[in-house]
């Protein structure tokens, strides 16, 4: 395993609804972001299960 270091404006952790809200914003306002979650889908269960509100 290579280890490489990566460097950002904004680390958002969690790829929920807000996780991922917050990550667009904080690149269409121009910060170097990364979202990092421990799922392979983004939205949680917004879009995982089919709920329809939140």
């Amino acid at each position: 395993m290579m280890n490489e270091l990566i460097e950002v404006d904004v680390l958002v952790v969690g790829g929920g609804t807000g996780g991922t809200a917050a990550a667009i914003q904080a690149a269409r306002r121009g910060a170097k972001t990364m979202l990092v979650s421990e799922f392979t889908w983004l939205g949680g269960m917004l879009t995982s299960a089919g709920v329809a509100a939140p």
